[in-house]
């Protein structure tokens, strides 16, 4: 790094517990190792987190000799004037936005920001050729393609650190089918519309036809009026005797507790920009069920099995029995970690190390 430049680290909002959140703090450690001086800025943060300002503070404390890297993840009022900001380097790294039409039908406010979120980025067309825009996979790369010059640096990386990787990896000596002997599905997200929890639900009746003792255990915080639907449907099945509940917002000890007992993930969302929860049951040696979806396909790398609820009972026999029977159940799991290790790998060898500490494009 070129002496007095440093490395200005910008998201609109910070929390610990969260996928970008993680990503981020997990950057802001690595990096000073990499003898690259970082100031950490966001709009909105969890309280307990150190951070060197908010967005009035990066707007006055940034010079012309500095590279910015900016977290994009939502319609954010401070993007324009970012793009037009004179910098030696901008990197933005898209983590994808949820398309509005999925939380229409539950508030048309939220409706409308997701959808100007997805409309500015056409502002990524400023950026010019010293800069570079990353994205957690190859299908969000694909959203902004459209709006880069051909000058501009393009790459996808998982939002992921080798720090984050490290900690949530099973230790070599642990068992492989760690969730065996505990029979319940786990899903891990927010229930909001697009996590498509309704047909988690109704892929889990579908399997406790053949695993009659499968529980299904849902993870995460709440968006209310979708939160209400489901918990009604749950309900319906609960009376037809599914064992369904909802662990809600868990720490971290009690999250891991949940994932290192699971008989199998569900991830039945219909969009994400890349699945963080998949990347932690491959290092949990937890198997894997994901509905057909680009970016979770993308992360499982054609590992895991990738199913939906309109299959046949053909179908869903075939999947019960690779998760029942040990051999095939090893066999996915050892198909998983070694789609981690290559995650891993891209996570090392990402231009994006060089370009934050101001090597030449």
């Amino acid at each position: 790094m070129q002496p007095g430049r440093v490395l200005r680290l910008l998201v609109s909002d910070l929390y610990l517990n969260d996928a970008i959140g993680n990503f981020v703090l997990s950057l802001a450690d690595e990096v000073p190792a990499r003898k690259i001086p970082i100031t950490v800025y966001a709009e909105r943060y969890m309280e307990g987190i150190n951070l060197d300002g908010q967005y009035d503070d990066f707007f006055r404390e940034v010079r012309p000799d500095d590279i910015v890297l900016y977290q994009l993840s939502n319609g954010d009022p401070g993007f324009e004037r970012l793009m037009r900001l004179p910098c030696w380097r901008k990197i933005v790294f898209y983590h994808n936005m949820t398309p509005g039409h999925f939380f229409r039908p539950f508030s048309s406010e939220i409706a409308d920001l997701l959808d100007e979120g997805r409309t500015s980025l056409k502002l990524l067309g400023l950026l010019g050729s010293n800069d570079a825009v990353f994205a957690n996979s190859a299908y969000s790369l694909s959203e902004v393609l459209p709006y880069l010059d051909a000058s501009v640096f393009r790459a996808h990386m998982p939002p992921f650190t080798e720090r984050i990787l490290k900690r949530i990896q099973l230790d070599e000596e642990q068992e492989v089918c760690a969730g065996a002997g505990h029979p319940y599905l786990l899903t891990v997200g927010r229930l909001v519309p697009h996590k498509n929890l309704e047909g988690g639900l109704a892929l889990y009746d579908r399997l406790r036809q053949y695993i009659p003792e499968l529980e299904y255990v849902i993870m995460g915080a709440g968006f209310w009026p979708y939160e209400k639907k489901i918990k009604i449907k749950a309900a319906e099945y609960s009376k037809k005797g599914a064992h369904i509940r909802f662990a809600g917002q868990t720490d971290n000890a009690e999250a891991s507790r949940l994932f290192s007992g699971a008989y199998a993930l569900l991830c039945p969302s219909l969009h994400e920009g890349f699945c963080v929860p998949i990347v932690e049951a491959m290092s949990r040696g937890i198997p894997i069920l994901a509905f057909d979806q680009p970016a979770m396909w993308e992360t499982l790398g054609g590992q895991g099995i990738l199913v939906s609820e309109q299959a046949s009972q053909e179908q869903v026999s075939l999947w019960t029995e690779k998760l029942s029977n040990d051999r095939s159940r090893h066999s996915l799991v050892c198909g998983q970690r070694s789609r981690l290790e290559n995650l891993l790998q891209c996570v090392r060898t990402s231009a994006l190390w060089s370009l934050m500490s101001g090597e030449p494009l």
